[in-house]
């Protein structure tokens, strides 16, 4: 559901002209929407997304995604690191920055929005720059042993190597987020599931309900479209957690890759009752 479609059902809901507003000035629309979809993504991570990123020898410290809100998971060469801190590592290490190898640890900066790596790779990253300008990730192998190619952003299959986009074959970082929402736009889906894009709807009303126009403020129907938000909200945060947790990882392919086809629902380790 676009932007503007959204945006035609307001006024019609709330019987102003949208080319010519008496009450609700196209800004006042935009506001409500841009606050109903930050609560609405920022609310429920809902909105999920992973860049590969090249990495360079000795190099620690990479940049966050522009849209990253929080990290969740770093891979290198579709290995899980494991978090770790500055601190932890000047306390074991006195030498860690200057150690160079395969990454085993990562840290975060929120200051800084920097990716740190522990130990620093010890090589730069193998890489084909594709037609698209972006980069993929090779995660199986089809029936005639050519690689199957997959776009970052969303793990769809895009044809072959180095038709749309590059592949990072060695010695690369991946990291998995929860991402701001982009703005929005009148011909582009609004970004949030489809069956949620109503609750950016209800997000709008119960704002405009609540505004000081010269309708005046309606608490009640304010309070009932806000209602309607929440429950939007609450069945997207349910559906975006009921996913495999985040510390679990995949069964290993015989070929070492990570397998895309069986999900190991267990833990790495289940201690003992205590």
């Amino acid at each position: 559901m676009t932007w503007g479609y959204l945006k035609t059902l307001f006024y019609d809901m709330v019987a102003d002209d949208e080319g010519s507003p008496a009450y609700w000035t196209g800004d006042m629309v935009l506001q409500y929407a841009q606050h109903a979809v930050r609560e609405l993504v920022e609310d429920t991570n809902c909105l999920e997304k992973r860049e590969a990123m090249e990495v360079t020898a000795s190099q620690h410290e990479y940049d966050y995604p522009s849209d990253a809100m929080q990290l969740w998971r770093v891979t290198f060469d579709r290995g899980r690191l494991r978090p770790i801190t500055k601190q932890r590592l000047r306390m074991n290490d006195e030498e860690w920055e200057g150690r160079t190898g395969t990454p085993k640890f990562y840290y975060l900066d929120e200051d800084t929005r920097k990716i740190g790596l522990y130990e620093a790779p010890a090589e730069d990253s193998t890489a084909e720059e594709g037609g698209g300008g972006g980069y993929g990730v090779i995660v199986g192998y089809d029936d005639s042993g050519e690689g199957v190619i997959v776009d970052i952003t969303d793990a769809t299959p895009i044809g072959d190597a180095g038709v749309v986009v590059g592949v990072l074959s060695d010695n690369f970082l991946e990291v998995f987020y929860w991402a701001e929402p982009p703005d929005l736009d009148d011909l582009e889906d609004v970004p949030v599931p489809q069956w949620a894009a109503s609750g950016i709807l209800y997000g709008m009303l119960a704002d405009a309900m609540a505004a000081d126009t010269m309708q005046g403020p309606k608490p009640k129907e304010a309070a009932f479209w806000r209602m309607m938000f929440d429950y939007v909200k609450q069945r997207l945060q349910i559906r975006s957690n009921d996913k495999v947790p985040i510390s679990w990882v995949m069964n290993e392919a015989g070929d070492g890759a990570r397998s895309i086809e069986v999900l190991n629902r267990l833990p790495d380790h289940i201690p003992e009752p205590s």
